[in-house]
């Protein structure tokens, strides 16, 4: 029965270790990729503005461009900070 008790123990501590480590391993690589994600995903959304900028010809057009973003809202460049 010790020995069965030794062994358990050992496991049980081992076992904690690994779920210790490998959770926060998982929470950095989960972080990076929903973050690669989100970086990619406003890069799409950056480059088609740019691109389709010559198509909006009037305000009309600007609040049609706004529903179908989901109301994303479009500012004048020079009041955009980047970090």
């Amino acid at each position: 029965m010790k020995l069965l008790n030794y062994a358990s123990v050992r496991y049980l501590l081992f076992t904690a270790l690994i779920l210790l480590v490998s959770n926060q391993i998982f929470y950095v690589v989960l972080n990076k990729v929903f973050i690669l994600s989100i970086h990619k995903d406003l890069y799409q959304q950056a480059s088609e503005i740019t691109s389709q900028q010559n198509a909006i010809k009037s305000g009309w057009y600007l609040e049609l461009w706004r529903k179908l973003d989901h109301n994303l809202e479009i500012v004048s460049a020079n009041k955009i900070v980047f970090h």
